[in-house]
């Protein structure tokens, strides 16, 4: 059976009764529609998503896009043949007009999920209970590639694609605006595609740049020093897990596992914490005596801060 819901499609007036002033001055926040459909019980608008902070050429795009959007509504609102009222604060696009803040959500979605790549700069999955996500993430912004790609590059793609957008976007719906018009929506169509392309090309050599740069990582010396302790750590944790010694219930092993990136001796406390672990499991009457297991020749650069390879 198909799930019911209501469509996310309306706007709710600010307490000023305007979505937009020809002053630029705030009319109060509004929570705009992103067209989806809202399940039966759950809130019907939309909660508000912060800006990523990488840039503030970002954030700068998209205030664009909700300045164009606002000022869409209020034309509607002015204009009956482009909106209706859904209760009397709700406004409702019609025609051209929903179809151009349609475009303009869209965008808005697009330029967060492609801006967003913690799917692709995350470390492999070696199993077991470590996270190597400290470590990875200081090789990799530390990279050349990955700096590269967030860098000035970007930066100048996104202000120039900002500037357009407010130059032929913007300001065409602000002077249908105050010249109570019907905005050219066939042109801007048009205009918002290109935007929309334009953003989508940078992203995608962004990601391309990015993803260079994690392959790099992975395979340089310092990152296989890591996965080589961190492989030692694991084959540990089974072998006293073998023992029926679980090391997460041990004390000392929970305190130097939490600290571990934070001190230069971190990795090599863990092994040694784990080495006795194993070796007091491996005397007891269950296991007569071991050798005690050596520690892997790691180096780490004594600064109070791990650094692999260093």
């Amino acid at each position: 059976m198909r799930a019911q819901g209501i469509l996310n499609d309306s706007a709710r007036l600010p307490e000023s009764g305007r979505f937009f002033q020809a002053d630029n001055s705030s009319t109060g926040w509004v929570n705009l529609p992103n067209y989806e459909v809202i399940k039966v019980g759950a809130e019907k608008l939309s909660r508000p998503r912060p800006p990523l902070t990488y840039t503030n050429c970002h954030r700068a795009l998209r205030n664009a896009i909700n300045k164009a959007r606002l000022i869409g509504f209020e034309i509607a609102r002015t204009k009956q043949k482009f909106s209706l009222f859904r209760r009397s604060n709700e406004v409702v696009l019609q025609g051209e007009a929903r179809r151009l803040d349609v475009h303009l959500s869209d965008f808005d979605e697009h330029l967060e999920r492609r801006l967003d790549l913690e799917d692709i700069t995350q470390p492999p999955n070696i199993g077991g209970d470590l996270s190597l996500a400290v470590p990875f993430s200081r090789l990799l912004s530390a990279h050349d590639s990955f700096k590269q790609a967030n860098g000035n590059q970007l930066k100048r793609c996104v202000l120039r694609i900002e500037k357009n957008f407010v130059q032929n976007i913007v300001e065409s719906l602000k002077q249908s605006f105050i010249r109570e018009e019907t905005p050219a929506f066939p042109s801007l169509f048009g205009r918002v595609y290109d935007a929309h392309s334009q953003f989508t090309q940078a992203a995608r050599d962004r990601e391309g740049e990015v993803k260079l740069a994690v392959r790099e990582v992975q395979a340089s010396p310092p990152w296989l020093e890591v996965m080589g302790f961190a492989t030692k750590i694991n084959a540990l944790c089974e072998q006293a897990r073998s023992l029926d010694r679980e090391p997460t219930n041990d004390n000392e092993y929970q305190t130097v596992k939490y600290r571990m990136f934070d001190r230069a001796d971190g990795p090599t406390s863990v092994i040694i914490c784990l080495e006795r672990i194993v070796r007091d499991a491996m005397v007891s009457p269950v296991h007569p005596l071991a050798n005690p297991l050596s520690s892997p020749a790691l180096s780490f650069r004594v600064d109070g801060m791990f650094h692999p390879g260093a």
